[in-house]
């Protein structure tokens, strides 16, 4: 059963830069078999990656800047089965300053 989480950084709402840190946390059903859950992929923009399979935790960090975005964007997923809770983090940083981006 896939599933499925988006967030947006409404430009409506007046966000006029990436998304500076996002925090994913969910606490899974007890009646939910953990061994048949795994990560697929994650994306955000216009861009989706893969997961390989059979990781309960992955992290990786995508250099974004051969796309003409100078933004790092470390990625760390997590299932935590002794307490059921599922957590996903993305955070962007200036390759240069090592710092969040501002306006």
């Amino acid at each position: 059963m896939p599933h499925e989480i988006e967030f947006e950084n409404d430009p409506n709402l007046g966000a006029t830069i990436a998304a500076q840190e996002v925090f994913v946390v969910d606490t899974l059903d007890a009646d939910l078999d953990l061994t048949t859950l795994a990560f697929t992929s994650f994306g955000f923009n216009t861009f989706t990656f893969t997961v390989p399979s059979g990781l309960a935790h992955y992290e990786t960090t995508i250099y974004l800047r051969p796309n003409g975005i100078k933004l790092l964007v470390p990625v760390a997923m997590d299932l935590k089965p002794t307490t059921r809770v599922l957590s996903v983090t993305f955070r962007s940083f200036d390759p240069l300053t090592g710092l969040l981006p501002y306006p």
